[in-house]
């Protein structure tokens, strides 16, 4: 049956209770929606976060694993992902980990969003448009970078839990509700703690009559907080330990200096920002006006505790816009609350409020059959755009994401591969700024780069001060610039920072050419060999004091 022919069958919106699919109906949804989540994600492996994640995870299980890396060696803030998932990369490769990975969160995903979309909206197979929407949406009209389908992380599997609570939310079914969002904190703290505040909004504000009582949901609140602990007790150790000053330094570090575009956008060029606010304004509008649509229909009622949700998030959002206009020119200050991520949940609630609204229109335009067609079309041309473009992009561009930042990636894979199969596991390399996926691809351990940086102040704060000894200098006016390329910065430097951080090697650029010895070459490429070179060099001896709190940032550095 087709999406008309469902329409036209489907409850008037002022029926009771909606229909429940058939077991087939419901399969053949999840299965549509999972196809769906496929072409959305399914880039090569790895994508941007996997090398983040799934590598961290390996060396949870196996600490053998490039041993010496101070990333993977320091506090692990994602405890239930790398327990609950690590373990695969014991078995299988890093490769086929990442797909089993996504294939069984879209899967969840797909089963959560189904029971979400038939609930508020029981159209057979809306759904699947439903799901293309709020992906489409997410992609296109975010404001801070936000995504629900990718590679896989922690978050993959906090969103899914997500969906069912606000599957029970729309329904009213409390209860159900705080468990659910407390899983969600488990996977992802922030994501659990934003659902959490926003599921919270939507309870104070619903109707006396149908509000259930506090104390009765009390046991089931209980319930939540413990199932997110193993979650929320490693993120509010990362801190322990460390005096205020570095705790204030490493949350600027971490909002100002590496993940500006999450949580500082204001702190973003002019034409970074009025694009960003551009989209984002559109979807503002197309939640504005589903959710006003919607009110006087009495059979919405699911979905306007949906929109309800969606309206805290981004009054969360706005707060958070607010703070870091407040706080301009104290970045210690702002990052104080900007560390938490305020922009995050807008980015997925206002889509999924928006594209659960489609089908709900469908419906009503359906008694006047010659609006049906248009609004068909009309709501098909985003993900038909959409996909067109992510699929057009990955056939012109076929690398995996996390390998767009090298010189060329296929040289890149090759000495990776000679890196895997010619060196000691324990080596060291010295590497390029943007070598992401070297510890995925090589097995081996380097001194830091640009994507990899750890979640406890400590780390945080050692982390900037190593990019800043490895990839930056100072010009003649104080003024601090990054070096792009590795081997600019010639000789002498590069082969102090080797010896100086005990790498066994260095990995750089073919030009320009160092004076080390050269151990393996290709068009790009140049390993060479930092061992038999630096201990004759007169070289200082390895740095080894504690971290120091970095200078203040000159400059916005603007790499992604």
């Amino acid at each position: 049956m087709g999406l008309r022919e469902g329409l036209v069958r489907t409850l008037p919106m002022d029926a009771g209770p909606p229909p429940q699919p058939t077991l087939i109906i419901r399969l053949a949804e999840v299965a549509l929606i999972t196809a769906v989540f496929w072409i959305e994600g399914g880039a090569p492996a790895p994508h941007v976060n996997e090398t983040y994640y799934l590598v961290k995870a390996q060396h949870y299980w196996d600490p053998g694993f490039c041993a010496g890396n101070r990333f993977l060696e320091s506090a692990d803030a994602h405890e239930t992902f790398y327990w609950s998932v690590g373990w695969l990369a014991q078995w299988v490769s890093l490769p086929a980990a990442a797909w089993i990975g996504r294939g069984l969160c879209w899967s969840l995903l797909a089963f959560a969003w189904q029971r979400l979309s038939w609930g508020v909206a029981p159209v057979r197979f809306a759904s699947v448009l439903s799901a293309a929407l709020m992906v489409s949406l997410v992609g296109q009209l975010h404001f801070a970078g936000e995504w629900v389908v990718g590679g896989v992380e922690s978050k993959c599997f906090a969103y899914p839990l997500v969906m069912l609570g606000l599957h029970w939310i729309a329904e009213n079914k409390w209860n159900r509700v705080w468990p659910a969002l407390g899983l969600a904190g488990a996977f992802h703290p922030l994501v659990g703690g934003w659902s959490v505040l926003a599921a919270g909004c939507v309870w104070l504000t619903e109707p006396a009559d149908s509000r259930p009582a506090l104390r009765g949901m009390a046991p089931w609140i209980v319930l939540g907080g413990v199932l997110s602990l193993p979650g929320l007790w490693p993120a509010l150790r990362l801190n322990a330990g460390v005096s205020p000053e570095v705790a204030r330094e490493a949350a600027r570090i971490y909002v100002f200096d590496r993940l500006a575009h999450h949580l500082a956008p204001l702190s973003k060029p002019g034409f970074w920002i009025l694009d960003r606010a551009a989209r984002h304004a559109v979807m503002i509008v197309l939640f504005v006006v589903a959710w006003q649509w919607l009110k006087p229909r009495a059979a919405a009622q699911g979905l306007e505790r949906v929109c309800r949700f969606a309206a805290a998030t981004l009054l969360f959002s706005a707060a958070g816009l607010a703070w870091e206009t407040a706080t301009a020119g104290d970045e210690t200050l702002a990052a104080s609350l900007l560390r938490y991520y305020p922009f995050r949940m807008a980015d997925v609630a206002l889509p999924v409020a928006v594209a659960l609204a489609a089908p709900a229109v469908l419906v009503a335009v359906d008694r006047r059959t010659r609006y049906t067609a248009p609004a068909t079309v009309l709501l098909c041309l985003l993900p038909a755009w959409h996909f067109s473009s992510v699929v057009a992009t990955r056939l012109v561009d076929p690398t995996a994401p996390a390998d767009r930042g090298v010189l060329l990636p296929d040289d890149w894979v090759d000495v990776c591969r000679w890196t895997r199969e010619n060196t000691p596991p324990d080596a060291v390399f010295l590497g390029p700024r943007s070598g992401q996926s070297f510890h995925w691809r090589a097995g081996r351990a380097d001194v830091a780069n640009w994507k990899d940086i750890p979640q406890d102040a400590a780390g945080i704060v050692a982390w900037r001060r190593v990019c800043r000894d490895l990839f930056e200098g100072v010009d003649e006016a104080g003024h601090w610039y990054t070096f792009y390329s590795l081997a600019s910065q010639g000789t002498a430097k590069v082969a102090d920072n080797a010896y100086r951080y005990g790498a066994d090697f260095v990995l750089t650029e073919r030009y320009p050419v160092l004076q080390l010895p050269v151990v393996y070459g290709n068009g790009s490429y140049t390993v060479y060999s930092a061992e038999a070179a630096l201990p004759a060099s007169g070289l200082r001896p390895p740095q080894t004091e504690p971290p120091a709190i970095p200078p203040p940032r000159q400059t916005e550095d603007t790499a992604p």
